[in-house]
């Protein structure tokens, strides 16, 4: 047990003008683990300065003692604000029931402070013994004050809240909706789920957010169809982006057709982002008749989409409505997709597939050019030749991808010399400027590798 005196002498070490004597006291004063020191000392610093009521918060906060909990209470509600917030940190170390029993009694006490504190730490340490208190707070006219309660209720989680929450839903303050709606998507169920439906045609579109993510989340089925016209006609493009990311909880067939429609077809690129997004995390079992039909739409842009997906399946199985399409379809969008779609299949005849294309219009033969860059291997050196030297039409991008093509497929092997001087030819003949500099590109990286060859 430490005497009184020397109690005493360190409080009078940490007034001392000395720095190194005051630092010296406050790791001493931190270091006690005697709990019977605690009385000894609150008597003591009293009315003594902050610094020194601030270094006996943290000595409370240090041994973490239920005796601690009545003089960091004291502090919380007195004149100082530095002291408070020593106190509140302090507090945070401490769990135990007298100290849960301390936070509950500052729920009805008139410091607004010390009370938003008792809400924030009640609910930051899920004390379920205060959910009635915090409900009963759900009436109070502060809106931060409640605004807390709210939060404080959500991280708890007690089903016990429930009913107090949907009440004030029924007031007009929309950050007050929002915070309940999202609270209420935690720790409701599907009845609750139905109360919150009535929000997904609210004005406010950060509440529309809320609501779809609340009813997603407690997997209300009957709101599927009122989703699906969200995501078709809602305003915002915030709230449409929201339905993508939150359809695939429902998983299965019935979301893939309108996310599918959205990818293709909505205004705003993070829709359709958010959207693809979507359609990767549902199993082909589950959109392949959907994708299949979207195939043979009307409607270019989602038939062309269609294609393109059932082509990054690499599923021998749709190669042939891919090879199809893509030679007959009288839609160069569609028509591209397809070329784009076949780059993904492992098949020796794919190349000679794709090469057809070289002289249909420009979307589509740009699309197979790259297509090309990505299946072709040596094999394809004269086709890459006949890009490279403008057979398919003196276009620089067809030209620029079969210099491309040539580098990639023979990587760090020295390129064949009948192929060395054809480009030798090219580069003489080139006209186009990007041309020539793709050529020079080239030449520079082999005479490079040359080089490194001899040295080695």
């Amino acid at each position: 047990m430490i005497e009184k005196n020397e109690l005493v002498k360190l409080i009078e070490d940490l007034k001392n003008p000395r720095a190194y004597i005051r630092t010296k006291a406050a790791d001493k004063l931190v270091s006690i683990k005697d709990e019977t020191a605690i009385p000894t000392l609150f008597s003591a610093v009293q009315k003594e300065i902050d610094f020194i009521k601030g270094q006996y918060c943290r000595f409370l906060g240090k041994i973490k003692s239920s005796l601690g909990v009545g003089p960091l209470i004291s502090f919380l509600l007195g004149p100082s604000e530095n002291v408070a917030l020593e106190a509140c940190q302090a507090l945070g170390f401490i769990d135990n029931d007298v100290k849960t029993e301390a936070l509950i009694g500052l729920l009805n006490h008139p410091n607004r402070f010390a009370k938003l504190y008792a809400i924030h730490a009640l609910g930051a340490e899920k004390r379920l013994k205060a959910v009635p208190l915090l409900v009963n707070e759900l009436v109070n006219e502060d809106i931060e004050i409640k605004e807390a309660v709210i939060d404080s209720l959500r991280q708890i989680g007690d089903p016990g809240a429930i009913g107090g929450l949907l009440k004030i839903l029924h007031e007009n303050d929309d950050r007050v909706i929002y915070l309940a709606v999202y609270a209420l998507g935690e720790i409701g169920d599907k009845v609750t789920a139905v109360k919150i439906a009535r929000f997904l045609d609210h004005k406010n579109p950060l509440i529309r957010m809320a609501a779809v993510w609340a009813v997603t989340r407690l997997g209300d089925l009957l709101v599927l169809q009122k989703l699906f016209q969200m995501l078709a006609k809602d305003p915002s493009d915030e709230v449409r982006e929201e339905v993508c990311k939150r359809l695939t909880s429902f998983g299965g067939k019935l979301v893939v057709k309108p996310l599918f429609f959205a990818r293709a077809l909505d205004p705003s690129h993070n829709v359709r982002v958010y959207a693809d997004w979507a359609l990767k995390d549902i199993p082909l079992a589950d959109k392949k008749a959907v994708l299949l039909g979207f195939a043979r739409e009307n409607d270019p842009m989602l038939r062309g989409d269609a294609l393109l997906e059932l082509g990054k399946t690499g599923d021998p199985e749709f190669l042939e409505v891919l090879k199809h399409s893509f030679k007959t379809d009288e839609n160069e969008f569609v028509r591209a997709c397809a070329a784009q779609g076949l780059s993904f299949f492992e098949t020796t005849d794919i190349v000679a597939s794709l090469a057809e294309g070289l002289a249909d219009k420009e979307s589509v033969r740009k699309r197979v050019a790259e297509s090309i860059f990505r299946r072709a291997g040596r094999s394809n050196t004269a086709l890459a030749l006949k890009m490279a030297s403008g057979s398919f039409g003196k276009d620089p991008y067809i030209q620029i991808m079969g210099i491309r093509i040539l580098d990639r497929i023979y990587g760090d092997y020295p390129l064949p010399k009948s192929v060395l001087e054809e480009l030798e030819n090219i580069q003489k003949a080139a006209l186009d400027q990007n041309v020539a500099r793709e050529l020079k590109g080239l030449f520079e990286s082999l005479n490079k590798k040359r080089g490194q060859a001899r040295s080695s």
